[in-house]
């Protein structure tokens, strides 16, 4: 019987659905309602302009892309029926490891809540390790994004260009998140919230190595605390301290706050760029004994670097120093970095000219170090 009810199901359906791989786009029907068709093969190369105008009933168009674990499906703002989201049966699919789902209409929707429900519905399986949303037009995010037991072996999440998200699920709680990259959501404040149970607060993000984040305006405060201000914002990257990659980007604070990078023992690779009003950088960045890549750029009033402590950057082996005009001397301590193997120092006139070989009056400083590149002097 249920082979029967297969079949009836099958007939019915096959003139309204159709799924193209290596079919002859000549011979469908005419009243298809909803296709989906595979990227890449013969499939791609038969699918011209003009094509689908023949499709006079044609309400769903989406790509999907399948190459090994991994599945791309394009096209989702098309997708405003929850049934054809469910019956994809993501949550099914247990050898799916990367998944990206992107609208292309990037938050330009014209149903936020269906856009909401679709995403809702498409749950993958906990074996995924990787998972991409890009343009989703929702306000809030599933559920199931910020269930342990639902992602409790995703290692990867990019959050991106999804206007109108006022609130981040609950990220924190991810445990085996590794690398997390949150791009252009304007009304995004904070990334995660302090949460305690039985009075005791919790660590979020126990296994991050990896944040990146861009372009939010309004970003407050990388964990939500009752407390406000940029300063604040800073200081609370002390608490995620698997770190291993730092990218700080664009502020107009003067000094960096006490105690931000006190325990971030892992931190391996550090950018600091456009600080527009930064004088000094963070004093206890001589605490980074695992730095191995430090790279300063576009701070314009920068006056100096740590002159105490710089040989604790014992693992430091690329060091560069990128558009800071205001940066006119290297402190003695440069000498003490005995693992440095590269020193790049571009666009910053009155430094350069200290450090050319032989003449400058910090070479002796890095004479040492087997590679020195000095570019854009006058």
């Amino acid at each position: 019987m249920h082979d029967l009810v297969h079949d009836l199901a099958k007939s019915v359906a096959e003139q309204e659905c159709m799924c193209l791989d290596k079919a002859n786009l000549s011979n469908l029907p005419r009243n298809s309602h909803h296709i989906d068709f595979e990227v890449g093969g013969q499939t791609e190369t038969q699918l011209e302009k003009g094509t689908l105008e023949k499709f006079e009933s044609l309400r769903t168009l989406y790509q999907l892309k399948w190459d090994g674990g991994q599945l791309r499906i394009q096209g989702l703002e098309n997708v405003v029926s929850v049934c054809e989201a469910q019956d994809a049966n993501f949550k099914g699919k247990e050898d799916v490891q990367e998944l990206r789902l992107l609208w292309e209409n990037f938050g330009e929707t014209k149903s936020v809540v269906a856009e909401e429900e679709v995403l809702e519905a498409l749950q993958p399986h906990s074996n995924l390790k990787r998972l991409e949303i890009v343009g989703c037009g929702g306000i809030n995010f599933p559920t199931w994004i910020g269930n342990t037991s639902a992602l409790n072996s995703l290692v990867y999440l990019l959050l991106q260009r999804c206007k109108n998200s006022r609130q981040l699920p609950s990220l924190g709680r991810l445990p085996s998140l590794r690398k997390l990259e949150i791009w252009s959501m304007d009304d995004v404040r904070y990334i995660d919230e302090e949460e305690s149970y039985n009075g005791i607060v919790a660590k979020p993000f126990p296994s991050l190595e990896e944040l990146k984040v861009f372009s939010l305006p309004n970003l407050e405060q990388l964990l939500r605390r009752k407390t406000t201000g940029i300063n604040e914002l800073l200081r609370s990257i002390c608490n995620l301290n698997c770190l291993n990659q730092l990218h700080l980007r664009g502020s107009k604070v003067s000094y960096f706050p006490e105690g931000m990078m006190n325990n971030m023992t892992s931190l391996a690779y550090l950018r600091i760029s456009f600080f527009s009003e930064l004088k000094e950088l963070p004093s206890d960045i001589t605490k980074l004994s695992a730095l191995s890549d430090l790279s300063v750029d576009n701070c314009d009033k920068l006056e100096c670097l740590p002159e105490q402590g710089l040989e604790g950057l014992s693992s430091l082996r690329h060091l560069i120093i990128r558009c800071c005009e205001g940066l006119g001397s290297l402190p003695e301590g440069v000498g003490q970095l005995t693992s440095l193997q590269s020193l790049t120092i571009e666009f910053c006139p009155a430094l350069i000219k200290r450090c050319v070989e032989g003449t400058g009056e910090d070479w002796h400083k890095i004479a040492h170090i087997p590679k020195v590149i000095l570019k854009g002097s006058d």
